[in-house]
């Protein structure tokens, strides 16, 4: 517990001195930290990365006109390619049917009467190539056996992660309808958006926290020399919802934008900063009340002013990747919570009896520790404290000094001591003073106490 008394100069300077380094440290800038060194897998079940879409279409409709999008997965490959459809081709398959030795030899071994069994299939479409290569047909692959990336070309689809620059194509209406090309066939694309609807859902339920985002833009960079590793740090990221729907085209997954707004790297800007003297360019919406003449406020806008920034060293560049992955900002959230810009004059942190306390060298008492200030919880003068719940002595004397003689304390224990207990004793107790309660938890299940 605090005393009354007025804040020492001292203590108000010492706790502004140390405020920013504390601050500093809420951002891990080791390589561990994915803001800094995120990866990319192929094979990761919580990441989903686009191809084809312009940056600064997906920010607008999503960001700004607020409209949703849906997922895009690659085409279905036809199992049967048109140009076999001709009546010249299937004259010759007929004829081939009738004389070709390998298909006779191989529907003779086949015990299946099914016409759709795998080895008759098989056998049909090993005869097929055979007539096209004899008529002078070009050879044809199932897209199912092509690489993603050769089919996705075949369809008139960049398969690049690097998304393209608006002068750089036609605005086709691919690039402006509600679609967000992936690289994905339609089972793989419906089993990826289970996985980060199921991860999104796993970190709202056990941190409380929205943690899907839109990853627009990556700066590549090395910690040093040229030789070493290239590392991957997100620059824009943009907090989306994703929903599992039925319509009359089948299953899609619809995106829309969430709450919290875009964020910018906060991590890789102080890293740029402390380790190579550079200053990471600042994003600014369209609502933002500062915006005016040569203000950032579109990823294309972002690149290139974070290209230049980067241009000094050789070994850095922008790279236009797009992907959707979980993102916890739970330290970065109250790093910037923290800006001194948001506790301007007399509403500086420093000013603040408990901060100055615990960063300038004021003492706070502890629950038998001894100390003067277990005086007051020891003190029962007043109105008695309501219980809605069973209290021994200490658990009282702790509700009676918060609720009734609202002191200032920090309460632990181990398990099992009471603390839930002490808590809705202390909401009731400080309702029944007719006072209103913030309640702050960590875990939703700390919700139902």
């Amino acid at each position: 517990m605090l005393d009354a008394s007025p804040l020492p100069e001292e203590a108000v300077a010492a706790a502004r001195e140390k405020l920013p380094d504390l601050r500093a440290r809420l951002l891990d800038l080791t390589l561990r930290n994915r803001f800094l060194n995120f990866t990319h897998r192929d094979g990761a079940k919580a990441q989903l990365r686009i191809v084809d879409e312009l940056p600064d279409q997906l920010y607008r409709q999503l960001a700004t006109d607020g409209k949703p999008f849906f997922l895009a997965s690659l085409p279905e490959p036809e199992d049967e390619p048109t140009d076999e459809r001709s009546p010249a081709f299937q004259s010759a398959l007929s004829t081939a049917k009738a004389t070709d030795e390998a298909y006779l030899s191989a529907i003779k071994e086949i015990e299946e009467d099914d016409p759709d069994s795998p080895k008759r299939r098989n056998a049909e479409r090993a005869l097929k190539d055979r007539v096209r290569s004899q008529i002078g047909m070009v050879s044809w692959t199932h897209g199912r056996l092509m690489s993603r990336a050769e089919w996705a070309k075949q369809n008139k689809l960049s398969p690049s992660h690097e998304l393209p620059l608006a002068g750089d194509l036609d605005q086709a209406d691919k690039h402006t309808d509600d679609a967000i090309q992936t690289l994905l066939f339609a089972d793989d694309l419906d089993a990826r958006g289970r996985n980060l609807i199921a991860e999104a859902r796993r970190w709202r339920e056990e941190k409380g926290i929205d943690a899907l985002y839109l990853a627009l833009g990556f700066l590549e960079w090395r910690k040093a020399k040229a030789s070493e590793k290239a590392l991957l740090a997100p620059l824009l990221l943009i907090p989306i919802g994703i929903k599992r729907k039925r319509t009359t085209k089948g299953i899609r997954f619809e995106i829309t934008i969430g709450q919290g707004g875009i964020k910018e790297n906060a991590a890789l800007r102080l890293k740029l900063e402390q380790d190579f003297g550079m200053a990471l360019p600042e994003f600014q919406t369209e609502d933002d009340s500062d915006t005016g003449i040569g203000a950032i406020t579109t990823p294309e806008a972002y690149f290139n002013a974070v290209s230049t920034m980067a241009a000094p060293r050789k070994d850095s560049r922008v790279r236009r990747f797009g992907t959707f992955t979980p993102f916890t900002f739970g330290n970065i959230t109250i790093y910037h919570d923290l800006a001194p810009e948001n506790w301007p004059g007399d509403a500086a942190l420093e000013q603040r009896p408990l901060i100055a306390g615990l960063l300038g060298g004021r003492q706070l008492g502890e629950l038998g520790d001894g100390s003067a200030d277990e005086t007051v919880l020891e003190d029962r003068s007043g109105a008695p404290a309501p219980l809605v719940m069973d209290a021994d002595a200490s658990q009282y004397a702790i509700v009676h000094a918060a609720a009734i003689h609202e002191q200032d304390l920090a309460v632990h224990g181990p398990p099992g001591t009471g603390k839930s207990q002490t808590i809705v004793n202390l909401i009731a107790a400080a309702l029944h003073q007719g006072r209103r309660v913030l309640f702050v938890a960590e875990k939703p299940q700390r919700w139902t106490l």
